[in-house]
This record gives structure tokens, sequence and C-alpha cells, in this order.
């Protein structure tokens, strides 16, 4: 791809292209906004005409929906601030009001339920409770049920808030979108039938069911994709659906589905919570034949595009608690139940319906023993010095860079998203597509692209300077002229 009064220019393959972001909290938010700002940089962002969604990649496909109009820079522009929010409220309850008092009343439970215990008791006079053997017992076999329940509820609304003041247009209804050309499709699960909901907006007719080669205004709904819930919900209600873990989920389907498979009223969360979409999406394309670790020389440039940006990443306690936790038969039950029971759901059924041609994943760590997808070192066998001051200009040296990042990524937890992590996000989700859509990367290309983007996202050189902080010192010596 060469460039032209410094921008690139428009991609030439016809087709279009359906971007599908994974879960995975902020590490899955910031990735994908990084994987977008490359294909808007990069111009594959006008032929994106559907973009799908589950947990924390719904906060980001939220906030595209949440821009005003479907203009390049406006939707950067919104992913820009969602950005900021992920870098500076870290989920923190002091930043909005009524956080605050979710977070005091997630407190108050446990302590109301202590007070009345040991009023019963005797053993303190707060508040006045009959002293007596019976009404104590009641009170340690009933407080804690109900401190717990209680506790619940005001974590979800918690987290609810964050949200909504991540995603941004909280009070846009999903219908309000019909007038956008790309549509936008948002996952959740029913709690009790584990039926896959299609929360869309943007088109006049959901079709993520068609036939890819098809353009999307010429299909048909699928009728056993349920893509009608989503019209009388809003944006933020839809978000949290996506994003809410079981035990957290309190936003119900409307009551006015009419769907035959839907269950109306049923309580909806996060389809993907398990954090093994990639794995998913992997053994469903080896089985089909579609190797996602293929050479880009060998597919078909013309064909359209599934491109999957995962972030995903196995549960692994990273405390010393959780872990002995886990050594415990029901916690390790727990665990092996909810791999089972909440896998399969959301991917299974979108890649039966939409197939997939690119796989980026953009968190993997040391220990994953997950493929690494589409993106891989042209040549293993070119090793670096470790002591060697390295301007990242071949495909090997960029991967071998992008693993770093992908291992710094895959340590991002909702609070301790810094700068620099915030960074490294970005730049595996922008890397990462970069190399899996480029035959024959190349790090002058790369750095030019990302000082473009740079200024589009509002960082200057922050982006090109965090890839590569010898580029231009290695330039001016000779090394890349």
């Amino acid at each position: 791809m060469s460039t032209i009064a410094g921008q690139p220019e428009p991609v030439q393959q016809a087709g279009r292209i359906r971007l599908m972001l994974s879960g995975g909290g902020h590490r899955a938010m910031i990735g994908g906004i990084g994987a977008i700002l490359y294909l808007v940089q990069a111009n594959w962002w006008p032929r994106v005409d559907e973009v799908i969604s589950v947990s924390g990649g719904s906060v980001t496909n939220a906030a595209l929906m949440g821009s005003t109009s479907e203009d390049d820079q406006e939707q950067i522009n919104n992913l820009r601030r969602l950005y900021d929010v992920i870098r500076t409220d870290r989920v923190l309850p002091w930043r909005t009001p009524a956080r605050l008092l979710w977070f005091l009343a997630v407190i108050a439970a446990p302590l109301l339920t202590i007070v009345l215990a040991l009023s019963a008791f005797g053993i303190i006079d707060l508040i006045p409770v009959p002293q007596t053997a019976w009404v104590g017992m009641l009170l340690g076999i009933l407080g804690p049920l109900v401190s717990i329940q209680l506790g619940r509820r005001a974590f979800s609304r918690y987290i609810f808030d964050y949200v909504q003041q991540a995603g941004g247009s909280h009070d846009m209804r999903l219908e309000g979108l019909a007038e956008r050309d790309r549509q936008h499709v948002i996952c959740a699960t029913g709690r009790a039938s584990a039926q896959t909901y299609y929360l869309w907006g943007g088109g006049p007719t959901f079709s993520s069911g068609g036939d890819l080669a098809t353009p999307r205004a010429s299909q048909q709904p699928d009728p056993d994709m349920l893509g009608v819930a989503a019209q009388s919900m809003n944006l933020g209600a839809a978000t949290y659906s996506s994003c809410s873990l079981p035990l957290l989920g309190f936003l119900k389907l409307p009551d006015s589905v009419t769907h035959s498979r839907a269950m109306p009223g049923e309580v909806l969360i996060d389809p993907g919570w398990t954090g093994k979409f990639g794995q998913q999406v992997s053994d469903r394309l080896n089985a089909s034949g579609n190797d996602p670790q293929a050479s880009a020389a060998t597919r078909d440039p013309l064909a359209p595009k599934i491109i999957v940006i995962d972030a995903g990443t196995r549960i692994a306690p990273q405390g010393l608690m959780a872990k002995l936790l886990t050594k415990m038969s029901i916690t390790s039950l727990l665990f092996r139940w909810t791999n089972l029971a909440n896998d399969a759901v959301y991917v299974n059924d979108l890649i039966d319906a939409v197939g997939a041609s690119v796989l980026v994943r953009i968190s993997d760590d040391a220990t994953d023993e997950i493929a690494t997808g589409a993106v891989g070192a042209a040549d293993p066998n070119d090793q670096l010095a470790a002591n060697e001051v390295v301007t990242y200009l071949t495909a090997p040296q960029i991967w071998g860079r992008f693993k770093t990042l992908r291992t710094n990524t895959a340590t991002i937890s909702l609070f301790n998203v810094t700068e620099q992590r915030g960074f490294d996000a970005l730049l595996a989700g922008f890397v990462g597509s970069y190399m899996a859509l480029t035959p024959d990367p190349d790090g002058i290309e790369l750095y030019r692209l990302l000082e473009q983007a740079g200024a589009r996202f509002g960082v200057a050189g922050g982006l090109a300077h965090h890839w590569d902080p010898n580029f231009h010192q290695q330039v001016n010596a000779g090394v890349a002229a």
C-alpha cells in the first residue's frame, strides 16, 4: 500500500467486511479501538458494513453507535472519548454521584446485617432488636442471604453506571439508528434459555444470517437468529446486557418481543464471559477447512472478509487467594461449569451464520495454548540479539515486537489501565490488523500509518513513538534509507 500526499490509497479489493469484537474487559475495548483506527487509516473502514460484538467489545461498538454520524473522524472522536474514560475513570466509585451512592449501598448491606446480629445477641445496643436466641439464629441464617442479594443488586447498578458512562449516548434507542448504513449488532444471552439474542441497530432489517457475498440490503432476515430484540431497548441497556455476569444481570428482554424462540422478560447476560471466544472461532474455522493460520498470500484478495479481533484469554487466577480457592472442589467445579455452559452459545450461533476469514488475537501470553491465528512470523528463524537496538523494519521484527505487546495487553484488567498499558493495547489491535491484512508487512509503512493515525486520534506521534522510539534515530543513521 503506497501513500499519496501523506494518506494511504483507498483499498482496491471488492467486497464487504464484517468486524467482530470479542469480550475481554478493558483490553477488548482498547484493542478494538486500535483495530478500528487501523481500518480507518488504511481506508478499509468504508467497506465495514457490520460490527458485531460481545461483552467488552460491545462498549466499543456502543461508542461507534453513539456517534452523531458515520463520518470516519466523528467515530474516531467518540472512540477517543471512550479511551479517555477508560484511562481516567477506572471504575472508581467517586467518578459519578450515582456510582458513589451504589458503592455505599454495597458496603451498607453487610454492615447492617452485622449490626442487626450483634444487637440481637446483646453485644451492642445500636438497633432495638429482641435479644433472644431464636432471633439471633434467624438473623444469622437469613441476614447473609439478604445481604448478598442487596449487595449484588447494588453492585449491578454500580457497573451499569460505568458501562453507561463509557459507552456514551446511553439514552439513544437502537431503533433511532435505522437511517445508518452500517449495522451494529450487540450480542447477549438469555439467562433462563441460554438463547443468544442479537440486539441490533442500523439498517432497515436485521441480516446477520445472510450470505456474506450478498449485499446486506438484499438479504432476508434469518428466522433462526433472534435479531428482533433491540428495537425497544436503549443503547445503555443493550450494552450492559452484553457485559453483565450471570449474578450481576438484571436487565430483561422486552415483553414486546414476539419471536417464537424468544422468552420475553428473561434476564440478559454476557454471552462470552468465560473468555474463550478466540478458541471457539479457531475450532470452527479449522473444522470447516478455512484455516485462520493460512498465509495471506494464499487468500483470495477479492473475497469478502470477516475480521475477528479477539482479546479474550482463558480464566486464570492471578492472586494467591484465587489460586487457593480453585483448589477447593466447589470453586473448581464452578470454573469447569462456566467453561462448558457459556462458551458455545455466542460463537457457535454466530460463526454458523457468518463464517470468518481473518483472526487477529491481541492478548496471548506466554502460557496461552491457543493458536496465534492469522498473524505470525514470516521467518521464525530470524532471531535478533537481545542487546541490539532494534528498529522494526522486517516482518519477523514486527512480529517479535507484536508478541511483546500481546503479552503486555493480556495483563490489563478493569482497574490498572495506564497510558503505557493503553498504548500497548491500542498498538496490539492496530499492528495485529495491519499484519493480518497486509501480505508483505513493512516497518516503514507501518510507522507512517501510526504517525497519521496518532494525529487522527489526537495523540500526535505517541503511537509511533511507543511502537519504535528509535525509528527516526535509525533512519538518520541510514538504516532505513
